[in-house]
């Protein structure tokens, strides 16, 4: 019994790489005959080496990385526009903080940043308080005070929102670095143990059957780390537009949004 189970688990096998190999062979046609090429090298992605091309995280990433993104720069310039002559610093219009701690992830600042009970950055209508009480700057808003309230709540929902965003994308890439990092472990693991039960096999102590069993635990940890390798560099590219473009450094006292 347990060799005619052994023999049909050999021929679904046999037959299964058949197919694939058919399979393979009908995309290469097929992509021969859009490329007009002859012939086509098609190798697997070996994930494993490119998931080391991707440097770390900078630590000190500074929070006005931020100013760059699109949908900010819409709303801080709508309310720029607005009090155009009165001098509000711009320190009051954006929290200055670290994106990032020595290790890549993201900092204490961040997650404080969020809390609504926190008070790193209390932005609201009060700062502009003044600029109503000032019978000479008064007269320079062409607003009303109404307006210019809507248009604070809206650049402080946007600048929320990136900063959300951003908190969210390091949070999973510290999950997702820990994730891989305990997947190689387990693959280590799995491949030492497919290679004991092949020399197993080969001493005539292991049965066929469990030997590909095996073989079939250690392709699926295989493709659970690449699943957690793709995760990892759409993590990246996500971070990347949260960010406004890259996580490169910039030079703070140059930021202004052009």
């Amino acid at each position: 019994d347990i060799f005619l189970s052994t023999a049909n688990s050999l021929k679904q096998i046999e037959n299964t790489l058949v197919q694939l190999k058919q399979t393979k062979s009908e995309i290469e046609q097929a992509i021969k005959l859009v490329l007009s090429q002859s012939e086509l090298n098609l190798n697997p992605t070996n994930f494993t080496k490119i998931s080391t091309s991707l440097p770390p995280i900078k630590p000190g990433l500074p929070s006005e990385l931020i100013l760059r993104r699109p949908d900010v720069k819409a709303s801080y310039y709508d309310i720029k526009s607005k009090i155009a002559g009165v001098g509000v610093a711009k320190a009051s219009l954006f929290p200055s903080i670290k994106l990032t701690g020595g290790d890549g992830f993201k900092t204490t600042e961040l997650s404080l940043l969020l809390n609504q009970k926190s008070n790193v950055w209390n932005f609201g209508i009060n700062i502009f308080q003044p600029i109503f009480n000032r019978g000479a700057l008064k007269t320079q808003l062409k607003i009303s005070r109404r307006e210019l309230e809507i248009s604070i709540n809206n650049y402080k929902k946007t600048i929320i929102n990136a900063f959300s965003e951003v908190d969210f994308l390091l949070e999973q890439y510290r999950l997702l670095k820990n994730q891989i990092k305990t997947q190689r472990e387990i693959l280590k693991n799995e491949k030492a143990i497919e290679k004991k039960k092949f020399k197993d096999y080969l001493a005539g102590t292991e049965t066929y059957e469990n030997y590909l069993i095996e073989m079939e635990k250690l392709i699926n940890q295989q493709i659970a780390l690449n699943k957690l390798i793709l995760a990892y560099f759409t993590n990246r590219a996500s971070l990347y537009k949260a960010l406004g473009g890259g996580i490169q450094e910039i030079d703070k006292t140059n930021i202004e949004v052009k």
